[in-house]
């Protein structure tokens, strides 16, 4: 099974976007889930950057036998 590292960055962040959105959390877990059952799967739009809801995306990079994810944000955060 594909492992999910978060870099520290990248969980700050997240509990940022939590404490102005509860709704995050299940966005992103459903997209992470999506990922590990299906990394192509049309839907999540993989190209580099994942895009979970609107303007957010995440970055990540493959790491070991998983995925690390490094940032999230909006496009002009992110990059």
């Amino acid at each position: 099974m594909m492992k999910i590292y978060l870099r520290k960055k990248f969980k700050k962040k997240l509990d940022k976007f939590y404490s102005q959105d509860k709704k995050i959390i299940e966005l992103v877990d459903k997209q992470l889930s999506l990922f590990k059952a299906s990394p192509t799967h049309p839907s999540l739009r993989l190209h580099k950057i994942s895009t979970i809801k609107g303007n957010l995306r995440i970055i990540f990079t493959f790491y070991q036998e998983g995925i690390l994810l490094v940032d999230i944000g909006s496009h002009d955060e992110v990059y």
